[in-house]
């Protein structure tokens, strides 16, 4: 057992709808529960790791706790696995919730940084198909370094 496993449960609300253990203590900038150091026995945690070590045992080392149910705050054991961080950034991406930036993590017109249109990334992969033309020589058409046009290429490949 956790030490002082009651300060722990003291911030946990049932929400019937959902079957979702919400975390009603402090939370961390990205929604999830957090637990400080302060009378706990263990040093500052996400409270999701926190439940799932209440309810499973130790965390496999170089694992994380990922959520079903795509609720940051949520600490029900039912709705956590062990997992990978790729497989918890496919499994937000796959439920909508991508949480890199738009300006960052977009392509093309909707990248603020984007040096060239939508049709123009069509237009490279186009071109590279009908194999006329290499990377190197869409790279001075275009602007770009050769990096950027295997980049393109391989989005949309």
């Amino acid at each position: 057992m956790i030490k002082n496993e009651q300060r722990f449960w003291d911030k946990v609300i049932p929400e019937p709808t959902s079957g979702c253990w919400l975390w009603t203590g402090a939370t961390e900038r990205y929604g999830h529960g957090q637990i400080n150091k302060n009378n706990t026995g263990f040093k500052s945690r996400k409270a999701h790791r926190v439940s799932w070590q209440i309810h499973n045992g130790d965390i496999p080392k170089g694992m994380q706790i990922n959520h079903k149910c795509h609720v940051s705050s949520c600490v029900n054991p039912n709705h956590l696995y062990v997992g990978t961080q790729k497989e918890n950034v496919h499994d937000c991406i796959m439920a909508g919730r991508n949480y890199i930036p738009s300006s960052i993590g977009s392509m093309g017109e909707k990248n603020y940084n984007s040096k060239i249109s939508d049709n123009d990334r069509k237009e490279i992969c186009e071109w590279y198909k009908e194999g006329t033309v290499t990377q190197e020589v869409l790279a001075m058409i275009y602007g770009l370094h050769q990096t950027a046009i295997s980049c393109i290429i391989r989005d949309y490949s």
